[in-house]
C-alpha cells in the first residue's frame, strides 16, 4: 500500500542570513590580512642625517673625556674605553643605511673595519684613524 507523502518545496531563507553569511566571510579574510600586514618585517626608514650636528656632538663628548683624562678624574683605561666606544657609535652613526642596518661597528674588529672602508670610500678616515689610535682595542 503507497502513502501519499506530500511534498514540500524548499525553505526560502531570510535576506539577512545570506548577508551575515558574507560578513563572516568578509571579517575572516580582513582578519588574516591584518595579521599578515601586522607581522610582516619592516625595512628601517633612511634617517635624515645632520653629519655636521653629529661630528661636533662627538667632538664635544671627546673632548670631555679629554678634560677628564687630563685633570685625573677618569683613568687613562677609562678614557681609552670610553673613546672606543665613543668612535663606535660614531660609526654606527654615521653609516649608511643598508637594507637591514647600519655598520654593527660596536661589535667589529678592526680587520671587519677594513672590509667595510674597502666597500665604503667615506669610512676610509674614521678606519684610519681607528687603526692608527685604536689598534688593540678593536683587535678584539
Amino acid at each position: 500500500m503507497l502513502v501519499a507523502v506530500k511534498l514540500y518545496g524548499p525553505v526560502r531563507y531570510q535576506w539577512y542570513w545570506l548577508a551575515l553569511g558574507v560578513g563572516l566571510l568578509v571579517l575572516v579574510v580582513a582578519w588574516y590580512c591584518y595579521v599578515f600586514w601586522a607581522t610582516r618585517t619592516r625595512r628601517p626608514r633612511a634617517r635624515p642625517r645632520d653629519l655636521a650636528g653629529t661630528r661636533s656632538r662627538y667632538h664635544e663628548q671627546i673632548a670631555d673625556v679629554g678634560r677628564h683624562a687630563h685633570l685625573g678624574t677618569m683613568s687613562v683605561r677609562v678614557a681609552h674605553q670610553r673613546l672606543s666606544e665613543l668612535v663606535r657609535d660614531y660609526v654606527t652613526e654615521i653609516s649608511p643605511v643598508t637594507e637591514i642596518s647600519p655598520v654593527p661597528a660596536r661589535s667589529m674588529t678592526l680587520h671587519e673595519l677594513r672590509g667595510v672602508d674597502s666597500a665604503n670610500p667615506a669610512m676610509r678616515r674614521v678606519t684610519e684613524a681607528i687603526g692608527v689610535f685604536y689598534p688593540a682595542e678593536f683587535d678584539h
